[in-house]
């Protein structure tokens, strides 16, 4: 029996990130510091438990928590600020309350899967792509191609 898991395609909450931490590193470093960068990132332990081998990051702000099959931190961060987002969320606003909410998509520090808490489902899209290619290379530089011509 073979067991596979098939990623949402079409996740709304992914459209709705801002990827304001990812964006904050990308913009503002040159490629090689960009990939040094995250490529610290995946020796962080879990900012509540120390955990260091099952971590997501927050696409949204940065915080590194474990798994729900460690102790469910990125899953306890996620709930906890949704709650807090959707409390301060202006009543007059009601319709663009899902653009309101912030850390609902996570990015897995050792499988570089996405997962949308709001949907409890891993999920990709293009955008999703081009952030997981950045990761790739942070977490295995030796793949990256030397792009320097040989003479």
């Amino acid at each position: 029996m073979v067991f596979a898991v098939e990623p949402i395609l079409n996740c709304d909450h992914v459209a709705n990130v801002q990827f304001t931490y990812i964006n904050s590193i990308l913009s503002s470093n040159t490629d090689d510091i960009q990939v040094s960068i995250l490529h610290s990132i995946f020796g962080q332990k879990c900012e509540d438990c120390d955990e260091l081998e099952e971590n997501w990051i927050c696409i949204e702000c940065g915080t590194v928590a474990c798994s729900r099959y460690v102790n469910s931190h990125m899953l306890q961060h996620s709930v906890l600020v949704n709650n807090a987002s959707s409390s301060k969320t202006n009543p007059e606003n009601e319709k663009n309350s899902s653009k309101s909410r912030h850390n609902t998509v996570a990015f897995s520090l050792s499988d570089l899967s996405v997962w949308c808490f709001e949907c409890d489902s891993y999920v990709t899209s293009d955008a999703l792509e081009s952030l997981r290619s950045v990761f790739q290379s942070a977490k295995f530089p030796e793949l990256v191609k030397d792009e320097t011509p040989i003479e």
